[in-house]
């Protein structure tokens, strides 16, 4: 049987590296938002749109979206905010 100290380094090392993960996919994220308008941008530019204006506000848009969509106050669908789910 473990000692509770033991519980404690091991919850400590599970919790660093969930956080690393989570920090490696939101830079992914960020990564992938600003590939991804520079790419549409290009693209935009055979219409006649300027590449760096363009660049910047798909960007945002790419980034911005999600993020307010994860802390907007409105409740999820199913009940989760109310505590209506399982368990």
């Amino acid at each position: 049987m473990k000692a509770p100290e033991e519980f404690d380094e091991e919850r400590r090392r599970i919790l660093h590296r969930m956080s690393m993960i989570t920090w490696a996919l939101g830079g992914a994220a960020v990564f992938f938002a600003v590939v991804g308008g520079a790419l549409l941008a290009w693209i935009f530019m055979g219409a006649g749109l300027p590449f760096l204006r363009t660049w910047l506000i798909i960007s945002l848009l790419l980034l911005l979206v999600p993020v307010l969509v994860h802390v907007s106050p409105w409740p999820r669908r199913g009940g989760e905010d109310e505590g209506d789910g399982p368990g």
